[in-house]
């Protein structure tokens, strides 16, 4: 059963060890009909713990697939291939450690470089990094890797699930794909995730 809400945390698994250790957030996941959507920035042995607690506790846990900051971190149209090769890394960590995942989960959103320049209004690295992002051919190159990999994570027995910030639900509103191009974010099976 999909549950009711998805909490997503990035957390290194020393400090989401730390949150969980008393026991109150699985009551609270428990009483909300929760999940979590664990961004798996390393696949270690302490992360492997905490998704085999949260197993044991039957609290539904989405695998959410990032790779290294200088791959992109987020799902996008310059790191299509890389996030396909970590899911499978993923995927035989999950076996080796006996863990049970919901489903996969990727986030479409721009170059983390991409965005830190733009908070930096590092206007040269901004157009370095769009440079990439607004060829055709490379976005439709990364969509048909999604495309792929969803049947692959589907073929091993995991719902697929792509979040997209609501900036894009609304260019999809008025059938505009200028953000999706521009930005990167190639993802077209979604569900909004709200920015808080």
């Amino acid at each position: 059963m999909q549950p009711s809400y998805i909490f997503f945390t990035e957390l290194p698994a020393t400090d989401l060890f730390a949150l969980i250790q008393d026991g109150s957030v699985f009551e609270t996941l428990q009483r909300l009909g929760a999940g979590i959507c664990m961004g798996l920035v390393d696949l270690s042995d302490d992360r492997a713990n905490i998704v085999r607690a949260m197993n044991r506790a039957k609290i539904p846990v989405i695998a959410g697939i990032l790779v290294t900051e200088d791959a992109g971190y987020w799902a996008n149209a310059s790191n299509a291939k890389v996030i396909a090769e970590e899911y499978d890394r993923m995927r035989h960590w999950s076996i080796d450690q006996d863990l049970v995942f919901d489903a996969v989960g990727i986030h479409c959103l721009p170059n983390i470089n991409l965005v830190r320049a733009w908070f930096r209004r590092d206007m040269g690295s901004i157009f370095g990094l769009l440079s990439g992002f607004i060829k055709p051919w490379q976005f439709k190159k990364a969509k048909s890797i999604y495309r792929d990999l969803a049947g692959l994570v589907r073929a091993d027995g995991y719902r697929f699930e792509t979040y997209l910030p609501s900036l894009i639900f609304d260019e999809r509103i008025i059938k505009s794909r200028f953000l999706q191009m521009l930005l990167g974010i190639p993802c077209s099976m979604m569900l909004l995730f709200l920015e808080l």
